[in-house]
């Protein structure tokens, strides 16, 4: 998965830092969802439990929107391509830590068609330009996905 790694960084521009994982290989890259009370429900592609996200979505529970940031180096466009559906996304830069990556941002209907298929299949290409690669849930990632967009579509609590 190593070379899953390498074709993402060409694609991506991915920063990945190698003070804590000198060596990413395929298992340490996976979907996380990640929820607080209080703050939007997030869905981060990366290394678990690092810094080290390469896209990240994010949904306010009852929202219309979902989030996407995306590490590159890229001015490129972005599509998202789930089992035939694909969403060309209108990204702009995003305001990044210092010595960090570059980040691309956009922002996607809650109910667009290529998100609803990566909810379903778990399935999701990421194109930059003439290059591609899977970002495909698997395994144990496939409910973390799942997880998420139930948390999007739920309706936000009282206050």
């Amino acid at each position: 998965m190593l070379r899953l790694v390498t074709v993402l960084t060409a694609m991506f521009g991915l920063w990945l830092a190698g003070c804590a994982h000198e060596r990413a290989d395929a298992h340490s890259l996976a979907w996380r969802f990640l929820s607080a009370p209080g703050e939007d429900a997030r869905l981060a592609y990366g290394q678990p439990d690092s810094d080290d996200v390469a896209m990240m979505f994010t949904c306010e529970p009852g929202g219309r929107t979902v989030r996407l940031s995306a590490a590159t180096d890229s001015r490129q466009d972005l599509t998202l391509v789930s089992r035939g559906s694909s969403a060309r996304l209108d990204a702009a830069p995003e305001e990044g830590l210092p010595g960090g990556p570059s980040r691309m941002a956009a922002v996607l209907p809650s109910g667009d068609k290529t998100l609803a298929s990566f909810a379903d299949s778990g399935r999701l290409r990421v194109k930059a330009g003439k290059q591609s690669a899977p970002l495909d849930a698997v395994g144990a990632d496939r409910e973390e996905v799942r997880r998420f967009f139930a948390a999007c579509a739920a309706a936000s609590p009282s206050v």
